[in-house]
């Protein structure tokens, strides 16, 4: 029913095993990642057109190669060899790396968007005569034309989110670093939470990780205060709710040592 055949491979830039591969909603762009990276490599999928066109582009080159590698007096005999080389698609033809999004903080997970901008694209003038400076101007403009844009909304080991932009050309050479356009910063950890407690009203909770603990209004559910602390293990309300007790670990001379808090 199903049937599996290996086309080729792609070399990856990182040597850290693949933890995430991601494809957007067009199937024009993927993404790969690894879980202890702090970038993400983006790949374009050409279509039958782009893929024509550069098999076209390599033919002519490798017909231009064995005419100057062969000698002035056996053009005219090889001509008919050179129509019959033959160029097979690869996996490299259909999947190009076209650039690396980095971030400051490891990456989790990566989603993307394309939409489609009409607006950028150019539209060419119609003249009965162009001079030689038009024309090059014009195919300049063309291969710089933006095909479409790229919203990548990457999940960060700190709880944050990052969304960029990436806008692709033509000329996957000349493709820019994609744009940070904004970060959505949650109220929460940055680390794993390891204890929680409710106080005797059940109006407020708190919430402590390795680093921070959180006080919570239970109905909006939005962090009302936030303290430094180390590792916390326990918590506590006390009696009146004006005072909270945490547990935490610390190491001392390489000891483990408990030590209590009171907020």
């Amino acid at each position: 029913i199903l049937e599996c055949n290996l086309i080729g491979s792609i070399v990856r830039e990182s040597k850290d095993p693949l933890s995430q591969l991601n494809i957007d909603n067009t199937y024009s762009l993927f993404s790969s990642h690894s879980a202890n990276e702090k970038h993400v490599e983006i790949y374009k999928i050409n279509n039958q057109e782009e893929i024509r066109k550069r098999l076209a582009k390599k033919l002519k080159k490798s017909k231009r190669k064995l005419l100057d590698n062969s000698s002035q007096s056996d053009k005219t005999n090889n001509s008919d060899a050179d129509l019959a080389i033959e160029i097979e698609q690869t996996v490299q033809d259909e999947f190009i790396r076209i650039c690396m999004l980095k971030s400051k903080h490891k990456i989790k997970y990566v989603d993307m968007y394309t939409t489609f901008e009409k607006n950028k694209s150019i539209v060419k003038t119609k003249t009965n005569r162009l001079s030689d400076n038009e024309i090059s101007q014009e195919n300049d403009e063309n291969e710089n034309s933006i095909l479409f844009e790229c919203k990548i909304a990457c999940l960060l080991q700190n709880n944050q989110i990052e969304v960029y932009l990436l806008e692709v050309s033509k000329q996957v050479n000349n493709i820019k670093e994609p744009e940070l356009l904004y970060t959505i910063e949650i109220g929460g950890h940055r680390t794993d939470v390891r204890t929680l407690a409710f106080s005797s009203d059940s109006t407020a909770f708190l919430t402590a990780s390795g680093d921070s603990m959180k006080i919570w209004n239970r109905m909006s559910l939005n962090c009302i205060r936030t303290f430094k602390c180390d590792y916390a293990l326990s918590s506590l309300f006390l009696s009146d709710d004006n005072h909270v007790l945490i547990g935490t670990k610390v190491k001392f001379k390489n000891k483990n040592v408990n030590k209590i808090f009171l907020n």
